[in-house]
């Protein structure tokens, strides 16, 4: 599998290491979102979370996954603070156009 590390933060959130400085976090992201914006870190002071995320549907490759919430994490990045974006909202309501894909694959 591509994740190097795997650390359960509690009950409801994983945090997956996806390479040299790239994680993948498992979460409910409103709740995250809203516990970032209303700390005061001691450093840094207040900070803000934008998020982007996608669906999963049942043949999903993971890349594939991953590239979607990549597009919406760039967009929502884009588009203002403390924000959070679904790919397939982002994909009716501008000009992004999903790939096709065609044909599957077994991995296991």
């Amino acid at each position: 599998m591509f994740f190097l590390n795997v650390l359960m933060i509690s009950l409801d959130m994983l945090l997956y290491r996806f390479g040299g400085e790239e994680f993948v976090i498992v979460l409910e992201l409103e709740r995250f979102r809203k516990t970032v914006d209303s700390h005061v870190f001691p450093l840094i002071g207040s900070d803000t979370v934008s998020a982007g995320f996608a669906g999963i549907i049942e043949h999903d490759f993971f890349v594939t996954i991953l590239d979607y919430v990549d597009k919406a994490l760039y967009f929502a990045k884009e588009y203002g603070l403390s924000c959070i974006h679904s790919y397939e909202k982002i994909l009716e309501t501008t000009q992004l156009v999903a790939p096709e894909i065609e044909g599957t694959i077994d991995l296991l």
